[in-house]
């Protein structure tokens, strides 16, 4: 090998054009690849590609096999890195005619193996990909114990990535599970991918109760790697999978809580990084997770909540919590009693959608409900809240007026009864039997 150490950019292409009009080939070859790594590493791939191609055409002229060997491997992984799929195979396989045969543990072999595999990928060619990732693995596992472990493991993780992709997900976790074994070298990010990986795989073979601690260690390693996006998009996976494996009784309930807590961390997440729309998504994931177990009061605020997160980005809201409202009211509830402070929180959630007729049909519903059980001061209470609803100038004003004088006289309220009646009696045109009605009232409690 000649000495190029010490030599500038421009003082190598000087000797290069030199080489070239002496038709030098092995000083061509050499001082082309001198130049090219020297453009690959100031990131000019236009420069090196040119220069890498000139050189393999040099080092087969010189017949410098090595030399060629390195030229096509840095080509294909420049038009790898291009996503070039077509030529970097092209040049993978080149490469790999001319790697040295030392059997199949040699390491060059596999890691052109890997890229080829890679470039496949990057074709839609799954069968072929598979193919060299399986070739490349076989060389990684019959090397002697210097081959470095994280190669092997990089392999892996590109095989189940791709047998994911494809479907193959009961493939894909034995596939994961050699890699964890095979080792991350200290790296943090395969580490994290790898469990994220293996989580996914396992929740698609429908074994969700074991994909919860692979889950736990990439939302975990994610979020001290500082990656905000995989960081959210684990969290939600967790969650996922804590919520769709929570049984019944006290452990599921605790998986659940679990489950619905990672929600809203997910949510809070994305709001802290700008991400409005999963910000949203993890609010309705979490009104959807109660709702599904069938928390109905739980499932309400998360509407009511979800609603009023929603009004903050522009939007009205509205839709949410009228869902509120509707999952509030359908309960079920164990008792009358229950079903009527239901009904009392679903009024307010129709209030804050501005929805006046969902509102009317609460209260609708707790007048029947006091008339049902004979609580006049319950029934008296809707009515006020109906007849303010409706406002003044309605026309069932004195309807609403003289039912609830009547039934604030049954609850004993001498007071309400009186004012309800002289507001009533001020709205009649004339004598009648309502207005004596109401006069009998007075009489009786004035």
């Amino acid at each position: 090998m000649m000495a190029l150490e010490g030599l500038d950019t421009e003082s190598l292409e000087r000797a290069l054009r030199r080489a070239a009009a002496k038709r030098d080939r092995p000083r061509e070859a050499a001082l082309g690849l001198a130049l090219a790594a020297v453009h690959l590493t100031n990131d000019d791939r236009p420069a090196a590609r040119r220069l890498y191609e000139a050189a393999y055409e040099a080092c087969k002229l010189a017949s410098d096999l090595a030399g060629a060997q390195e030229a096509a491997t840095q080509l294909s992984q420049i038009f790898l890195q291009d996503a070039q799929g077509r030529e970097a195979a092209d040049w993978g396989e080149r490469a790999l005619e001319l790697c040295p045969s030392a059997g199949d543990t040699d390491h060059a072999r596999a890691r052109l193996l890997h890229n080829l595999a890679v470039s496949h990928v990057q074709l839609e060619e799954p069968a072929r990909a598979l193919q060299r990732y399986d070739e490349a693995l076989a060389c990684w596992r019959d090397t002697p114990a210097e081959a470095p472990p994280e190669a092997r493991c990089d392999c892996l993780l590109a095989k189940a990535q791709l047998l994911c992709r494809l479907g193959r997900s009961a493939e894909a976790v034995g596939v994961l599970l050699e890699a964890e074994a095979a080792g991350f070298g200290g790296r943090l990010k395969h580490e994290a991918l790898q469990a994220e990986l293996l989580g996914n795989a396992l929740v698609a073979t429908g074994r969700g109760d074991e994909a919860i601690e692979p889950f736990r260690r990439s939302s975990k390693a994610w979020a001290e790697l500082e990656r905000p996006a995989d960081h959210c998009r684990a969290t939600l996976a967790l969650g996922e999978a804590l919520v769709g494996s929570s049984a019944e009784g006290v452990a599921g309930d605790e998986r659940f809580a679990d489950g619905v807590s990672h929600f809203r961390s997910y949510a809070a997440l994305c709001r802290a990084s700008g991400d409005i729309d999963g910000m949203v998504f993890g609010g309705w994931l979490v009104a959807k997770a109660y709702e599904g177990r069938g928390q109905m009061r739980e499932a309400a605020a998360a509407w009511d909540a979800l609603g009023a997160l929603v009004s903050q980005t522009g939007s009205s809201g509205r839709d949410h919590r009228r869902r509120a409202a509707e999952v509030e009211a359908q309960g079920p509830w164990p008792g009358p009693q229950e079903r009527a402070a239901a009904l009392v929180r679903a009024g307010k959630y129709c209030r804050d959608a501005q929805d006046a007729e969902g509102e009317l049909w609460c209260l609708d519903q707790r007048l029947k409900l006091a008339l049902d059980g004979h609580q006049h001061a319950a029934a008296a209470q809707a009515l006020d809240e109906m007849g303010r609803c409706l406002g003044p100038d309605s026309e069932h004003a004195l309807t609403i007026l003289s039912h609830r004088a009547h039934q604030l006289a049954r609850a004993g309220d001498e007071a309400g009864a009186c004012l309800a009646a002289s507001e009533a009696l001020a709205l009649v045109e004339g004598e009648s039997d309502l207005s004596r009605a109401l006069e009998s009232i007075l009489d009786a409690f004035g």
